[in-house]
């Protein structure tokens, strides 16, 4: 799914990965909440991590080899600040069970910068 965006947080680590926080339209994120409620019946557990909130979804950088494994034009994702616009396009990666914890991911495919 491909849309403009704009960043929310800039890329940080959690659990050595590598995230993204960005403010996406109002129709995206609606497809965001139909695509996880489709697949609701795959968690397990108790505690549930809903990368949408609101309208601000958190998407997971693939980041290997101290750079970005995925098409990025224009400034490096490492140097986005909060509120620039950009031109993403995501997928979704599944659904995870971990200890008493499950969620979603979504993970960045592409991002140009405007």
């Amino acid at each position: 799914m491909k849309f403009l965006a704009k960043v929310y947080c800039p890329m940080y680590d959690h659990n050595d990965k590598k995230y993204i926080r960005l403010i996406i339209p109002e129709n995206c994120a609606d497809y965001v909440k139909r695509t996880q409620l489709n697949k609701a019946f795959l968690i397990k557990n108790s505690h549930v991590d809903n990368p949408l909130d609101g309208r601000v979804l958190t998407v997971k950088i693939p980041f290997r080899y101290r750079r970005c494994m995925c098409e990025v034009k224009g400034k490096p994702i490492q140097s986005l600040i909060e509120g620039d616009e950009v031109t993403v396009e995501i997928g979704f990666a599944g659904v995870w069970n971990v200890g008493n914890y499950s969620g979603f991911a979504w993970k960045l495919l592409s991002c140009t910068f405007i």
